[in-house]
Formats: structure tokens, C-alpha cells, sequence
């Protein structure tokens, strides 16, 4: 709804180029100079609508780049200047919106690299298990030993967890509690359904925003032919169709968000009932070979580092099988490509806030004049054009730009901290609290009493343990160290709350009317958006007081918006098409 409203203005922006030089009146210098800039505007504009990309784009912010150096401004009107000033940082905001959508690519990417790092450090680490199992062997007992630990592992419909011996140097004894096999398979079966509806759920979506589009096109087509009330009526149906379908988008990609989790947990379930099956495999393997008798405990135990050897390897071969040293050369690849282009998204960001910021204060000082002219010369023949001018240019159109730059800037910086989160884990290892595990099984009934250790790779690939060196490419990849990681979400604490208090609908210029309505809307619904990504990334650090603060606060500001504006955002996610108020030109 935000970004569709935006969009609009947008548009509004853009027809509004070609009026305002008649408040010049004759042909001045200054009107030329407007003319010159309405005309590179146009040709720019041609330029962006052809743009296959963003390199394309960077050619065509150029263009407006040009436009806006202080040589040329200057020669301006400053109605002008403030709506090529626009254009600029339009076109940025595009082009931030496309290099964000390709860094959640790499930093899923990222994410997905680091679980299966930490997959393939379970097996190693259950490698390691066997390893200490082995030297403590009892050929007499072993057997049954076997058979019962196979047992636990697959499970029951009343047995759903299983201890696996995790002993550490503070507790030789100590166990962990994993999932059984029929407890994965439940898990499994449910994920399942769940993806299934929700990809059935996003085609219709996808649906709805093309039939949306579809029609939002016909209508900008008919409107092109008609003039007056009828080309406004058109216009605002396509709007209005195009933020129907920015809504349905935006609900088809948060499923498609919520469908990457889904198949990820499913993946992450699979894997780990694979790896089970695995185990019960290499137990049975073991009971068959008790059968016959072992020959040797250390061909056992060699046997044994040789998996781990295997899972880690020695060089990066692409044609052999993943090991640690082909994930750990995968994930800094991403992490460098993350890098770069968050570094050109910062870049980026740097130029259009002050861009912004200055076509609001540019806006807020002609509202100004504009209003004192309406009020005063009220017969004045440009009076029209002034209250045209005072709504098309209103500074709150750029303050939610502004916001929405700073809501930007604060969900890049934690979604950075949240894998240098994850990189830290994945070094360090991480205790997990028994009540936190109870939580996250609760539905496989798990009983946790004391902290769960889950080792980090520096202490499962030491050389020691695994007679083979650490691969090479982790050296490439940087750990942030704890104060480090304090700062970065004391930072993105600070960026959000920026966006957030940007977002406020009782900053900036305060009027009334449906226009003004739609305005507080759109604040009061991009301040809800910046408190769930708040609460989501404190919920991320452990912050539980402040994504309950933040929830509330979203939920308060939710609360505040008008109930017609909401019940379209709600027909949208609902999957239910809005119907239109006449029909299309296509009909």
C-alpha cells in the first residue's frame, strides 16, 4: 500500500512537469531554463522506461544527475528544480529497491551455505561421538548397546526424542536431545502441506496482481484519449488497480519469504532425518559387523577419521562431493558479492537522503508561499494553478521517501548483522537454553534441564581431532568480534528508530482531506512496517523486551489507520480481487 501510494506520486510528479512554467508568465530565462530541463526530463524518462537493467539505469541516472549539479539548478525555477530534484532521487530509490532484491539473493545464499556448513559439522561432530565410543568399546555389550541406540533413533508415535552423548570439557556425561525419526517424518508431513498452500496461495496472487495490471493498463489507455473529469476517473481507476496489484505482489513476496522458510525448515528437517537414517544405517552396519566380530577397534576408529576427512576435504573440487572446504569457499564468495553490493547500495543511500532532504525543504518552503498566496489573492487567475501546485508538490510526499531511504538503510544493516551473527555462531558454537529447546520441540515433547552446548567449528575442525589442517578458504572469511557486534545493533537500533520517528504522521506540513487522509495512511502504515522489522531483528538478538515493545508499537500505530484503507490491504492479502467501480476499456 506504501509503495503504491508512492508510485502515484510519482506519476503525479511527473504530469505536473509541463504546468508549472506558466507561473512564470512570459518567456523568461528562467521559464527557458525549465523548458530545457522538461525536455532532458522526457528524454531521460524515454531512457528509463527502455532500461533492461541496472547498468541501463545507471546511465539514465546520469542523466538526472546532470540535471541537478549546482550550475544547473540554479538556472532553475525553484517548482522545477524541486520536481527534477525528484526525479533524481525517484530513480535512485528504484534502482536502491532492485540491488536490495539481488542482495537478499546473495544473503539467502549466505544463510543457506552456513546451515549447510553447520549440517555437515553435526556429522562431523557425530563422527567425533563414534570416535570416543569406539575407544571405550566393549565387545561383550556392544551389541545390544547397538541395537538399543538404534531404538532411540527411530523413535515411536510416543517416542519422539532421543539423547545423543555431546560430552564436553566442563561435563564428559553431557547429552543432547535431538528429534527421532518419526518425529522428522511428522515434521516433515506438516512442512509439506504447509508449502503446498502456500504455493497454491501465491499463484493466486500473482494472478490477481496480473488481472490488476492488466486493467490498471486498459484504463491508462482510454484515459489517454479523454480529457477532463473522464481522464481524471480513468487515471485514478488505474492507480488504484496498480495498488491493487502492488499489494497482491507485496503479499505474493511476503509468501514467497514465508515459503523460503518453510523450505528451508523442510530441507533442514529432511537433511536431518537423512542424517538419521544415515546413523541407523551405520548402526546396522555395526550390529552386522558384530555378528562376525570385529577385527580391530582402531580400523574402527581410523575408519571413522576418514569420514571426517571426507566431509571436510582437502581442496576445492567442484566435481566431487560437497565437503567443508567447497561450502566454505561458496559462502566467501557470497559474502564478497554481499559486500560489494551493499557497498553500492550505501553509496547510494548517502546521495539520495540529502537529495531528499532537500526537495522536502525545498516543497515545504513553496507550500508555504503558496498557501500565504491562496489566502491573499484568492481571485488570482494562477490561484488554480497554485492549489494544483500546493498538493502535487506537498513535502510529505518526500518525507515518506525519505522514511522509506531510512527504512532501507536500517533493514540492510540488520540483515548484515544478522549473518555476522550467524558467522559467529558458526566459529564459536552457542548454548542453547533448556526452556528455548523446549520451545522450539514443543510439539516432539522435548525435556530439557540444563544448557545445550553446540560446538563451533573451531573446536570440531581442529587439526588434533581431525588430523587434517582447517580449509583454507574460512581464513578468507572475517568474525565479527562481540564488541563489534554490539556496536552494529546499537546502530541498526538507531536506524530504525530514525525510520521510525521519520514515519510519524504529525511531522512536516499538517492539513486535512481525503489526499491528507491517504498521506497519514500511508505514514501511519510504513511506521507499522519499520516496528515488524524492529521487533523482528531484536527478536533475532535475543531481545525479547524489545520486539515485544516494537510489536506493540505496531500494533498501536496499525490501529490508527483508517478502516477503508485497511480493509483494501486486506482484500488484497486475503487473495480477493477488489471489484472495480466500472468496467475497463477492454470490456
Amino acid at each position: 500500500m506504501r509503495k503504491s501510494f508512492l508510485s502515484t506520486t510519482a506519476l503525479s510528479l511527473s504530469l505536473a512537469l509541463t504546468a508549472f512554467p506558466f507561473l512564470s508568465g512570459c518567456e523568461t530565462s528562467e521559464q527557458q531554463a525549465d523548458h530545457a530541463a522538461q525536455k532532458a526530463v522526457e528524454t531521460a524518462d524515454r531512457d528509463r522506461a527502455q532500461a533492461q537493467g541496472l547498468d541501463d539505469l545507471q546511465k539514465v541516472q546520469q542523466s538526472y544527475d546532470a540535471l541537478t549539479n549546482p550550475q544547473s539548478l540554479q538556472n532553475l525555477s525553484r517548482q522545477v528544480r524541486v520536481l527534477v530534484r525528484s526525479r533524481q532521487a525517484q530513480l535512485r530509490l528504484e534502482r536502491i529497491t532492485m540491488m536490495v532484491a539481488d542482495l537478499r539473493e546473495e544473503e539467502l545464499a549466505t544463510a543457506r551455505t552456513i546451515e549447510d556448513i553447520e549440517q555437515l559439522a553435526l556429522q562431523i561432530a557425530a563422527a567425533q561421538v563414534s570416535v570416543d565410543a569406539l575407544k571405550a568399546y566393549d565387545p561383550a555389550t556392544q551389541g545390544e548397546k547397538l541395537k538399543a541406540q538404534e531404538a532411540e533413533i527411530q523413535g515411536s508415535a510416543d517416542k519422539l526424542t532421543w539423547m545423543m552423548p555431546n560430552p564436553t570439557p566442563d561435563n564428559p556425561n553431557a547429552n543432547v536431545t535431538l528429534p527421532t525419526i518419526a518425529a522428522l517424518s511428522q515434521k516433515i508431513d506438516a512442512l509439506t502441506s504447509e508449502i503446498q498452500h502456500n504455493q497454491a496461495d501465491t499463484a493466486a496472487a500473482r494472478k490477481l496482481s496480473s488481472a490488476k495490471g492488466d486493467e490498471a493498463e486498459n484504463f491508462l489507455r482510454k484515459a489517454e484519449g479523454e480529457s477532463g473529469e473522464d481522464q481524471v476517473n480513468d487515471a485514478t481507476r488505474a492507480a488504484e488497480d496498480r495498488r491493487d496489484a502492488a499489494l497482491a505482489d507485496s503479499r505474493a513476496d511476503t509468501m514467497k519469504v514465508t515459503l523460503d522458510r518453510l523450505q528451508a525448515s523442510l530441507d533442514e528437517a529432511q537433511d536431518q532425518k537423512s542424517s538419521m537414517e544415515g546413523s541407523v544405517k551405520t548402526l546396522e552396519a555395526q550390529m552386522q559387523s558384530e555378528q562376525t566380530r570385529w577385527t580391530s577397534v582402531s580400523e574402527q576408529v581410523q575408519g571413522q577419521k576418514k569420514v571426517q576427512q571426507s566431509l571436510i576435504g582437502a581442496s576445492a573440487d567442484e566435481a566431487g562431493p560437497v565437503t567443508m572446504w567447497t561450502l566454505a569457499q561458496q559462502l566467501a564468495s557470497h559474502m564478497q558479492k554481499a559486500a560489494a553490493i551493499r557497498e553500492k547500495i550505501d553509496n547510494d543511500l548517502n546521495a539520495v537522503l540529502p537529495q531528499l532532504t532537500d526537495a522536502y525543504t525545498q516543497a515545504t518552503q513553496l507550500r508555504g508561499e503558496w498557501v500565504t498566496d491562496l489566502r491573499e489573492k484568492q481571485d488570482d487567475p494562477d490561484a488554480a494553478i497554485w492549489r494544483q501546485a500546493e498538493e502535487t508538490l506537498h513535502p510529505t510526499y518526500f518525507n515518506l521517501q525519505l522514511a522509506s531511504a531510512l527504512l532501507t538503510r536500517a533493514s540492510v544493516a540488520a540483515a548484515k548483522t544478522r549473518i555476522d551473527v550467524m558467522i559467529a555462531r558458526m566459529f564459536d558454537g552457542y548454548g542453547v537454553n533448556p526452556a528455548d529447546a523446549v520451545a522450539h520441540f514443543k510439539t516432539l515433547v522435548v525435556i530439557a534441564s540444563r544448557p545445550i552446548k553446540v560446538a563451533g567449528l573451531t573446536t570440531l575442525l581442529d587439526p588434533q581431532r581431525t588430523g587434517v589442517a582447517i580449509p583454507a578458504p574460512f581464513s578468507d572469511i572475517v568474525k565479527a568480534d562481540p564488541d563489534l557486534l554490539k556496536q552494529e545493533v546499537d546502530d541498526v537500533n538507531k536506524a530504525f528508530d530514525a525510520a521510525v520517528q521519520k514515519y510519524d504522521p504529525q511531522s512536516g506540513a499538517i492539513d486535512s482531506g481525503p489526499a491528507a487522509d491517504g498521506r497519514r495512511n500511508v505514514a501511519l502504515s510504513g511506521q507499522t512496517e519499520a516496528n515488524r522489522a524492529w521487533a523482528q531483528f531484536c527478536d533475532m538478538i535475543g531481545d525479547s523486551e524489545g520486539a515485544a515493545n516494537h510489536t506493540k508499537a505496531a500494533e498501536e500505530a496499525e490501529a490508527q489507520i483508517d478502516p477503508s484503507f485497511r480493509l483494501l490491504a486486506t482484500a488484497a492479502n486475503s487473495g480477493t480481487p477488489k471489484q472495480p467501480t466500472a468496467p475497463s476499456s477492454a470490456q
